[in-house]
């Protein structure tokens, strides 16, 4: 069914249904899990789609995003590949015991990895009973990130770092916080941190988004906190600096560490800002840049298409369990769809008044009244004649060639 016969809220629930079955498919007939050579077990890849499907890597990121994806799904054939997911995390962890330990995951960069170990939590916090008996395995990675946590604040991209980093805190925080664990220290940090007086070094791009996806972490996971409006002043700010990029198809692949080796974990930042603004401030969230950008990803999704060019040929699942998540955000914030068009309407005209063909259009008639305004000095010789006409065109022009 085309976009056109669909309201928003119809469409965003086509695509998550199709993320659903994307998911579904992977898992079930890709690689990832054909490799295993056991029916009990199921995995994903960092790579969705039919194009990924040959591909036999998988890991923490995959399975932790089909958990997401796959947890609320009520299928028979959802909840059967669910349990076979989580038993093989159970395997790999060394943690069932009626299932010898495999050794497909590397310790060293997925049960070691907080982001990764985080994501796992949230992603089981997902699964009901009725799928998996998943507490050994909630409490076996839970307590791996509380006995490892840095000087009672947070923790670093890896369990056993000695320096407490954003990013991977709040992942923690909110995969813990989502199976009911106490994150009251680890939450102190962060709202410090994401609170503080802002300096010259934070506005980095880099620094900016990764402040955006711990403002989403907290924003919506499941921890009672009075630092809302806190929270709302640090989207704002983000705002402020990031719409003008929402016109741009892209997302940040932020850099990290292991010893020696170089790795990268993506940020879709533009994801977790739209679902903030939904949250924080519909004038934004309605706006001609959010809604163009929304509907341009709810229309990927739909098509099969949804990737960032920058970040490789294949669909990321993380990122696709991302905007499954993002999405229902989204979505449970649609109430008054008639409010958003006329947010969408006044403000493509905002944004069209300051477009280029309008300063152009701005700068010709200024000077054209400016050389008038001369023109008729010159003959009456009167200051007062020239002033009105000349400063309020030399206002215009300044205004028209303002930068944007």
């Amino acid at each position: 069914m085309g976009s056109q016969t669909l309201s928003l809220t119809e469409q965003i629930e086509d695509a998550l249904q199709l993320i659903t079955s994307e998911f579904l498919r992977q898992c079930t007939y890709g690689a990832q899990t054909k490799a295993l050579s056991a029916s009990e077990f199921a995995a994903c890849g960092q790579f969705l789609g039919q194009d990924a499907e040959a591909i036999e890597q998988h890991g923490l990121h995959g399975i932790a995003a089909a958990l997401r994806v796959l947890g609320p799904c009520p299928s028979e054939e959802c909840r059967s590949t669910v349990h076979r997911i989580a038993s093989y995390c159970e395997a790999n962890f060394g943690i069932h015991p009626n299932l010898a330990k495999r050794s497909h995951l590397d310790e060293r960069e997925d049960s070691e990895n907080v982001i990764k170990l985080g994501e796992l939590l949230y992603g089981l916090s997902f699964v009901s009973t009725a799928q998996a008996d998943s507490d050994r395995l909630v409490k076996h990675v839970s307590t791996r990130l509380i006995q490892s946590l840095v000087g009672g604040n947070g923790w670093g991209y890896f369990v056993g770092d000695a320096e407490p980093q954003l990013l991977p805190t709040a992942y923690a925080v909110r995969g813990l916080a989502a199976n009911g664990y106490d994150v009251a220290a680890p939450l102190k940090f962060l709202l410090d941190r994401l609170t503080c007086k802002d300096d010259p070094a934070e506005t980095e791009a880099a620094d900016l988004t990764t402040r955006v996806a711990c403002t989403y972490c907290l924003t919506f996971s499941r921890i009672p906190t009075s630092e809302t409006t806190s929270l709302r002043k640090k989207f704002l700010s983000a705002w402020r600096s990031l719409e003008p990029l929402l016109d741009e198809d892209i997302e940040q692949n932020l850099e990290y560490w292991r010893g020696k080796r170089t790795l990268y974990v993506r940020i879709p930042w533009q994801l977790y800002l739209l679902a903030l603004a939904s949250e924080y401030s519909l004038w934004r969230f309605g706006g001609f840049r959010a809604q163009n950008r929304l509907r341009s990803v709810i229309e990927a999704l739909r098509n099969g298409t949804f990737k960032y060019p920058y970040s490789g040929k294949y669909l990321s699942s993380r990122t696709h369990s991302i905007a499954y998540d993002a999405l229902n955000v989204v979505s449970a914030r649609i109430h008054h769809s008639s409010w958003l068009f006329f947010v969408y309407l006044t403000d493509r005209v905002r944004v069209f008044v300051g477009s280029r063909f309008v300063r152009s259009i701005a700068t010709v008639l200024s000077l054209v009244i400016i050389g008038w305004s001369i023109v008729a000095w010159a003959r009456t010789g009167k200051v007062s004649d020239l002033a009105p006409e000349l400063l309020a065109s030399f206002t215009a022009l300044m205004l028209a060639w303002a930068r944007r």
